[in-house]
């Protein structure tokens, strides 16, 4: 018969800590924050968090007009803490 050898604690530490690791909410390449490709309906979705809850700011062909929903909703709603993608704002603000 083979002896198991215990879990140590320090075993089970050590899995803890490489999963916090993994980065599962990172965005894929090419996607704008915000935005996704809706695969059934075959177009760009943006949406916007305000007060905890999803708003959708609609349905779009091309990506880059998705990007700009979702910037001009980030102006209106969240002022002068919205997010910017623009490295050189980012470093004026």
């Amino acid at each position: 018969m083979i002896a198991i050898p215990p879990i140590t604690q320090l075993e089970t530490c050590a899995s803890l800590t490489d999963n916090s690791r993994r980065n599962t909410g990172a965005r894929k390449p090419g996607h704008p924050k915000g935005c996704h490709w809706n695969q059934r309906d075959r177009k760009w979705s943006a949406w916007i968090y305000i007060n905890g809850r999803k708003l959708s700011l609609g349905a779009f062909e091309r990506s880059e007009d998705a990007k700009a929903a979702r910037s001009q909703a980030e102006t209106k709603y969240h002022g002068e803490w919205a997010y910017t993608a623009d490295p050189k704002q980012r470093a004026a603000a």
